[in-house]
């Protein structure tokens, strides 16, 4: 599965697990980790991701755009290729890449 996530209840952290390369395909599984939950925090872990496409940046807008505004979003363990693809689009202003 190219998209796992994992919900705690307890602190409202979600992780959001992206394997392989991260397109528009991953649209329903990525939208249904989101939906209907009080996140306090998500973590984007790109660690297994391989590339990413414009599409899947607009998942990304579209999940900062529909979860609370003060929520901390962050984006970790990107290899060099996706990195630069997100601070070429400039995600590194709207989002924590580590």
């Amino acid at each position: 599965m190219p998209v796992v996530s994992f919900f705690s209840n307890i602190d409202k952290n979600l992780t959001i697990v992206i394997t392989g390369a991260f397109s528009f395909t991953d649209q329903k599984d990525f939208m249904k980790a989101y939906a209907d939950k009080e996140i306090g925090r998500c973590i984007l872990d790109m660690g297994l991701t391989l590339d990413i496409d414009r599409s899947a940046l607009g998942l990304l807008l579209l999940l900062k755009d529909t979860i609370a505004t003060d929520t901390d979003i962050s984006i970790t363990h990107c290899n060099s290729k996706v990195r630069k693809i997100l601070i070429m689009a400039r995600f590194d202003k709207s989002f924590h890449i580590e």
